[in-house]
């Protein structure tokens, strides 16, 4: 006997086909394999939701890099199989909530999304938005040299922005790292570099938010003692 066949159709798409050679029954009734394929579709749309539910999880919506549950995810998997060399960086934007107040949180979102391109385009690490000015960068199994040469593209191409400036640290470890102590030990650098950013900015007179400048009058005022 002929084939019984019945085409899926999705949004005026075709998506499919349903079929049964031969059948013994029912081969001038569609209604039944009709049925099956309403099944088939709804259960493929629930994976497709389940699967882009569990992208997002992990994926920061405003840049596509991996979010802060990709990164936990990640240390954790580093930590039950260290790498035999590991190279971190962190990244923190510097002054975001002034670009925010004075330029618009749309300028803000921008500057975030450049930054997050350019540690993707200049380096063939895996990136993580950590927060909400901070990014993270891994590269294991790197060597020295090589982690070297691409912490010097990213200062470089940083340092040859105009509009904003990121403050930077790094670690390289060999032996078994452990990945959260090189962490802490990229975060202490990136710390110091922010506390310079900030202490040059007040230098130049500039404003740097309502909490520096409440900070500096109460310096002036003899509120605080050693």
């Amino acid at each position: 006997q002929p084939a019984s066949c019945y085409i899926a159709v999705k949004d005026k798409q075709i998506v499919g086909f349903i079929g049964v050679d031969d059948p013994e029954q029912n081969s001038g009734n569609p209604g039944l394999l009709k049925g099956v394929s309403e099944f088939i579709l709804a259960e493929l749309e629930r994976r497709r939701l389940l699967e882009e539910l569990a992208q997002l999880s992990y994926t920061d919506i405003l840049t596509g890099v991996s979010n802060r549950n990709g990164y936990r995810q990640a240390v954790s998997r580093m930590q039950a199989v260290p790498p035999a060399c590991m190279g971190v960086m962190i990244f923190s934007i510097n002054g975001l909530k002034i670009i925010n107040e004075n330029l618009g949180q749309k300028y803000g979102d921008d500057v975030i999304v450049r930054t997050a391109d350019r540690l993707r385009s200049l380096s063939e690490g895996q990136v993580y938005r950590i927060g909400g000015d901070e990014f993270a960068l891994f590269c294991p199994e790197i060597s020295r040299s090589d982690f070297e040469a691409v912490v010097k593209r990213l200062q470089d191409a940083f340092r040859q922005e105009q509009e904003y400036s990121v403050s930077m640290g790094y670690d390289w470890e060999a032996g078994g790292a452990d990945v959260t102590d090189q962490m802490l030990r990229a975060e202490e650098w990136m710390r110091a570099q922010k506390q310079r950013y900030y202490h040059d900015e007040i230098s130049k007179g500039r404003k740097v938010g309502d909490l520096a400048d409440d900070l500096l009058a109460d310096i002036r005022e003899n509120r605080f003692a050693v």
